[in-house]
């Protein structure tokens, strides 16, 4: 049998969130502690991405150096290295995967609700249940998009860059509605608006026009 890190990588990326997903459940599973549904998603959702960045970014690059005979530095030290090179780009991801697990809790407080003693109740149940259900199904799409802007923004794609900024720019625009319709409540996301800024500064547009640039000159 072939050593992981020489499986390909679409294979390495399967089978280590596949064993992310089951140990986070089995974890949840075994544990007495109980969490609300929100924490339980964030754990879930930083634990998987920490493993992808073990076994995807980490792992290779220390398999790499021991077969080409070189002395692999300490992991601690190449994490340290791969997070330190992009600062910005680390905060703009954690901040698109804070969005990934707020809008996967909400999907499942949507469609947890379904099955409520209080919805059960009501004489509109049925047509009640097919609206949480419904939007449980746009949340959990929301929730994809949110994933897929982390993806993008550490793959460093230029789409990656433009789905950040309109799925940030929407949130912080229609909160910021919500916030001068109720202005003795605090309603502003502040997370999203601090990820139209990154997203708007120098150092990270011409990163990303950079890139789009080098894949217009591959094209060609």
């Amino acid at each position: 049998m072939s050593p992981l890190y020489k499986w390909p990588f679409w294979k390495r990326a399967v089978f280590t969130n596949a064993i992310a997903a089951v140990g986070v459940y089995i974890g949840f599973a075994q544990s007495d502690v109980r969490l609300s549904i929100s924490l339980k998603v964030h754990i879930a959702v930083f634990t998987i991405a920490f493993m992808n960045l073990m076994f995807l970014v980490i792992g290779p690059g220390i398999y790499a150096q021991k077969t080409e005979g070189r002395v692999a530095p300490a992991l601690w030290h190449v994490m340290y290295e791969a997070l330190s090179e992009r600062p910005l780009i680390i905060v703009l991801v954690i901040l698109q995967l804070l969005g990934t697990s707020r809008a996967t809790a909400t999907a499942i407080a949507f469609m947890q609700a379904t099955a409520s003693d209080y919805v059960r109740s009501l004489p509109t149940a049925h047509s009640m249940s097919l609206r949480l259900m419904g939007a449980s199904v746009l949340m959990a799409g929301v929730a994809v998009l949110w994933l897929l802007g982390a993806i993008g923004l550490w793959r460093s794609y230029s789409w990656g860059w433009w789905l950040a900024l309109v799925l940030n720019g929407l949130d912080a625009a229609v909160t910021a509605v919500l916030q001068m319709l109720k202005p003795t409540e605090f309603l502003l996301d502040m997370l999203a608006v601090t990820a139209v800024v990154l997203l708007l500064l120098r150092p990270v547009r011409t990163g990303f026009r950079k890139r789009q640039t080098a894949v217009e000159r591959v094209g060609d």
